[in-house]
């Protein structure tokens, strides 16, 4: 605020020259921080009775420190001078015209309710003399009967027009007081507020309903990622299982770092799958080199599935228990290699991921096929060949 506001009061009006007494039509508004009041002007009620003079002003001067007040929260400093005088001159101007505009709405209420006095008509409606009696209202029947309906008529008449000046002084007072200069600065202020109060819970609102859609589409989509993953699981009894049982079993979460990675996880998952049929489809490119060896002995078909071993074959031989030679074993070779696959799929995330993954699926998938096909035959002649000796 400027220094002549801050260190030079202003000084209340009098009646009279000689004395220090206030105008009736000034009132002081106060200011925070210790500053001197300002007087505002309210003389323009002068068309105002005597008697009622003074309860008006009090009246526009209240309604004019609150609005003081609201200036400080908005702007950060209370109204100068030339603001408070724009206030007043738009309040006072707000009860003229809600003075005047009312007595039209009220004269063209009368008029409206004498016109359709034959008719019986309501603002808006007008009864059907098939089934709407005028002689007849509640228990009163006659010439009561219509004095009352002519009473409800009227009334309707009167509270719309009420309403209409009431607006219309409204819209009148807050346009006029949009185009004032002087509360420049407070009203641009006070708009760029009423945007941010009326967006701010929209973007809440919109913010949530994404976290809701995203949250759904988890809780749909989780049965299949659970399947998917399954196959990944290590044995019973592994660590692999007792680690991953806590987030794959049960219901899908609903926050955390699990839904954060949950869209790539699941992305991943065809990726493993391609890794899964490229390491077998290695494997059998080493094993058949050496596939004559599948149908020399039992007991090598037990110690190995591949001749040459990869790092990683070797790691999952060791997890796997080894059959003695002399026992009779309980499961053929071609569903011991089926297993050793699957075992192999949870330790699919130590390799690294191959370029030519999408190229290569078809065709490792194809030769992983006639490898178990193979290895089948093999079983099916080692078989016979066993129930032939012991019958000699």
């Amino acid at each position: 605020m400027g220094s002549e506001d801050e260190s030079t009061p202003n000084v209340p009006p009098s009646d009279d020259q000689g004395s220090s007494k206030p105008a009736e039509t000034h009132f002081p508004i106060t200011r925070p921080n210790g500053l001197p009041p300002l007087y505002v002007d309210l003389s323009g009620l002068s068309w105002e009775t005597e008697s009622r003079r003074a309860a008006v002003v009090r009246s526009i001067g209240q309604s004019m420190q609150t609005s003081s007040d609201k200036a400080v929260q908005v702007l950060g400093r209370p109204y100068k001078q030339e603001e408070l005088d724009a206030c007043a001159f738009h309040f006072i101007k707000a009860r003229k015209n809600f003075l005047d505009y009312g007595s039209v709405g009220l004269g063209i209420a009368f008029a409206l309710s004498w016109l359709g006095r034959h008719t019986f008509r309501f603002p808006f409606y007008a009864p059907k003399w098939t089934y709407f009696s005028p002689d007849r209202f509640l228990f009163f029947r006659g010439r009561i009967a219509r004095a009352h309906w002519h009473a409800m008529r009227t009334s309707a008449y009167l509270m719309l027009g009420i309403y209409s000046s009431a607006y219309a002084s409204m819209v009148v007072a807050v346009s006029g007081q949009r185009r004032d200069p002087r509360l420049k600065d407070y009203l641009t202020v006070e708009s760029q507020m009423n945007i941010r109060d009326i967006l701010q819970p929209l973007i809440q609102d919109g913010s949530a309903e994404r976290k809701t859609e995203v949250t759904s589409e988890i809780a749909r989509q989780w049965p299949l990622h659970q399947r998917l993953d399954g196959r990944h699981r290590d044995g019973p009894g592994d660590e692999g299982e007792n680690s991953m049982a806590e987030h794959l079993d049960g219901n899908p979460p609903t926050e955390g770092p699990l839904v954060e990675d949950y869209q790539d996880q699941y992305q991943q998952t065809d990726k493993r799958a391609l890794l899964e049929a490229i390491r077998r489809a290695d494997g059998k490119n080493v094993d058949g080199e050496h596939g004559d060896q599948w149908g020399t002995s039992q007991s090598h078909q037990n110690a190995s599935s591949s001749p040459i071993p990869s790092p990683l074959d070797r790691k999952v031989s060791t997890s796997s228990s080894p059959v003695a030679s002399g026992s009779q074993p309980s499961e053929s070779a071609w569903d011991r290699l089926r297993q050793q696959a699957e075992r192999q799929a949870s330790q699919l995330d130590e390799v690294a991921d191959s370029g030519d993954a999408f190229d290569d699926r078809s065709e490792a998938q194809r030769k992983f096929d006639a490898q178990i096909e193979q290895e089948r035959k093999f079983s099916t002649i080692n078989k016979d060949g066993s129930n032939g000796s012991g019958g000699s």
